[in-house]
């Protein structure tokens, strides 16, 4: 039993002993999304992605590199993989820190859904290149993308090694690329849709009511009720004001009788009943009446009005202006 114990343990450490080494981590890279560029080249925590657009809304997608190598990084480059479906390239622009106009690389390739070999080197000779940019803890921005959100859906942001390079990721002072194993490789993910909350949905109008965000698709708000109950008033909404207007109409009270008066609109009370004309001439033998057909008054002298029924003085007969006027006895 002792003897194949010990060939057993002899197998074992044989084995372990045979085994490929797995490559040491030397380079981390990592892409950000916002929608502006970040404002700093280094920093000891990433930006946080923003990861939902609405279509037509730029995005800024951004390289970021870090070593734990004491020397610090000399050059970065990655392919980054998206889906054109949904987003598209427009533009890159070299970050001040890897900006050796000779090495920076980056090719559009938005049928392939690509942004092939995007980088650059931080120093155009190693060595010297002992500035540590992108020592850890700290982050080095290499590069940023500028894209557009196009359609609904979602785009994986995923970044590669770069293998078409005879330099890619390399550590200051050491010749030749990292490989990819030797490399951590991030990825993020973008979600495009309608909306993703109200303010994506407003319209800026108030009279149509305030639009709401429901699964990713914009809703129609609810129309202002600007009814105050008020029959004679001219209800609307103004947009100027993004409130109700509710105006005294007085034609909205009108019955078309003249002889009636005037009716009004009240705001609070409604249509309030006109004051019938007065007709009343102060001539006493005048029949006084409203007539509606010339929208006037009547004032008819009317002798019969005048009649004192005694025939030796005579007819009396009414005048509009005079009034009664004495007659002439037989």
């Amino acid at each position: 039993m002792t003897g194949k114990r010990t060939l057993l343990t002899s197998a074992v450490m044989l084995a372990l002993a045979t085994m490929p080494a797995q490559a040491a981590i030397e380079a981390t890279l990592r892409v950000v999304t916002l929608n502006s560029p970040s404002a700093v080249e280094q920093a000891t925590t990433l930006p946080t992605s923003q990861t939902e657009f609405v279509p037509g809304e730029t995005i800024y997608l951004e390289l970021w590199a870090q070593t734990t190598q004491a020397s610090g990084l000399s050059s970065v480059t990655a392919d980054i993989t998206f889906n054109n479906a949904v987003v598209t390239a427009q533009s890159i622009t070299h970050t001040a820190l890897f900006n050796v106009t000779a090495l920076n690389t980056g090719t559009i390739n938005n049928p392939g859904s690509l942004i092939d070999n995007l980088g650059g080197s931080h120093q155009a000779v190693t060595p010297p290149c002992n500035d540590q940019v992108g020592l850890s803890p700290n982050w080095a921005r290499v590069a940023y993308v500028q894209m557009q959100a196009t359609a609904n859906g979602t785009s994986v942001m995923q970044t590669a090694d770069s293998a078409s390079l005879l330099f890619g990721t390399a550590i200051c002072g050491t010749f030749g690329n990292l490989t990819a194993a030797e490399v951590d490789f991030g990825q993020v993910t973008v979600t495009v849709a309608e909306c993703f909350n109200a303010a994506h949905c407003d319209d800026a109008l108030h009279c149509n009511g305030a639009e709401t965000c429901v699964s990713n698709v914009c809703q129609a708000g609810t129309a202002p009720n600007c009814d105050d109950a008020v029959g004679c008033t001219d209800d609307a909404c103004n947009e100027t004001t993004d409130a109700c207007d509710n105006v005294a109409n007085d034609a909205n009270c009108d019955n078309a009788q003249w002889c009636d008066g005037a009716e009004t609109c009240s705001a609070t009370l409604d249509c309030q009943a006109g004051t019938a004309p007065n007709c009343d001439d102060a001539v006493g033998c005048t029949d006084d009446s409203c007539n509606e057909a010339t929208d006037a008054c009547d004032n008819v002298a009317n002798d019969a009005n005048c009649d004192n029924a005694q025939r030796c003085a005579g007819a009396e007969t009414g005048s509009a202006t005079l009034d009664c006027q004495a007659g002439s006895p037989p």
